[in-house]
């Protein structure tokens, strides 16, 4: 073997190549590979099966429409009175109002000591209690519309999903979900 033959000294030639052993070892190779996709396919149907965890949505939107009412007026007449029926609600922690020309938003948390079974039950009752209420508010009033945070969430999936109709995609990108509910779509309970 003359001296141009003889591989250069790197360092690499007494390494364990893998590859090697693998080609050579053939039928271990193949065990070890088996027992690896055996063992992944019984800890697949293992793995937990819900797609969300649980988890507990504490706020509510209430919103009501006015057209041709001020801002002031919306809050005397609409705003005022639904914070103050929301109060009776159980478990009420806090609300927080927005009156605008036309519009009122009333944002409402109830309290992170309410059992988790129990605020369904507290938006039930909001929407009974404004429901009682209905009737004193002025006649052009528009609503009120409710939308939980989960109606939200929901919202945001369908339009970000591409399964939601033109028409409601338009309205909401137009106007964010109030855009939604001017274009047509009721969701009051």
């Amino acid at each position: 073997m003359s001296a141009n033959d003889q591989e250069p000294d790197n360092g690499f030639t007494d390494r364990f190549n893998l590859s090697a052993w693998a080609l050579h070892h053939r039928q271990l190779t193949l065990f070890f590979f088996l027992l690896i996709a055996i063992g992944g396919t019984l800890a697949y149907f293992q793995l937990g099966q819900r797609e969300d965890p649980d988890f507990t949505i504490r706020y509510m939107v209430i919103r009501t429409l006015w057209p041709g009412a001020g801002a002031e007026q919306v809050d005397r007449e609409v705003t005022d009175r639904l914070e103050r029926k929301l109060e009776e609600t159980p478990y009420f922690y806090i609300s927080t109002s927005y009156s605008k020309r036309g519009e009122s938003l009333i944002i409402l948390q109830v309290k992170e000591s309410a059992p988790a079974k129990l605020v369904s039950d507290a938006w039930y009752q909001v929407r009974k209690h404004i429901g009682d209420i209905r009737g004193t508010l002025p006649p052009e009033v528009i609503g009120p519309f409710f939308l939980s945070a989960a109606v939200i969430w929901s919202l945001s999936l369908l339009i970000g999903s591409g399964s939601f109709g033109s028409s409601g995609c338009g309205a909401i990108s137009r106007g964010g979900v109030g855009g939604f509910f001017s274009a047509g779509a009721d969701l009051r309970a």
